[in-house]
């Protein structure tokens, strides 16, 4: 019995000298992964391009002397008056996707710039987490090494 006495008390300094060998470290905080710093896509050259270009003619606009640009002018006529109410609708349709692609751009670029602050934000939770795991873990530390029937201050 005083054999395994003995042998538990070795056992306690054992972990005991080992804790106090183990330095207490903070969990490390890595800032969260962002991806790849880039442009707002509402600057994007393909929107760009799309605003330029995206009306499409409502008249012939051949030009020329001589029976060859005469007749070119005359078809180009006909067939935009032929063509006009498709030529129209087409026009429409084609402005409302440009203005559809605008607003798709303006909230993408509104939800990266949300999770960006999103980010920074947990960043700070997480760092302020950290801080009080350690401020914590020296208090409770300093608790157990204190001898023993002293109270503390």
């Amino acid at each position: 019995m005083g054999e395994a006495a003995l042998g538990a008390s070795e056992l306690v300094e054992q972990v005991r000298e080992r804790a106090n060998r183990l330095a207490w470290a903070p969990p490390a905080h890595e800032p969260l992964e962002r991806t790849l710093e880039r442009r707002r896509l509402h600057d994007h050259p393909g929107l760009t391009y799309a605003h330029r270009h995206w009306a499409l003619p409502d008249h012939s606009s051949e030009t020329g002397r001589g029976p060859k640009a005469w007749i070119r002018r005359v078809v180009g006529r006909f067939v935009f008056y032929a063509l006009r109410h498709y030529l129209q609708a087409e026009r429409d349709l084609i402005g409302h996707l440009v203005r559809l692609n605008d607003d798709l751009a303006k909230r993408c670029d509104e939800l990266t710039e949300a999770q960006r602050e999103l980010l920074d934000e947990l960043d700070s939770r997480f760092a302020d987490a950290a801080t009080s795991q350690e401020k914590l873990a020296t208090m409770l530390d300093r608790g157990v090494h204190r001898p023993p029937g002293d109270r503390g201050a």
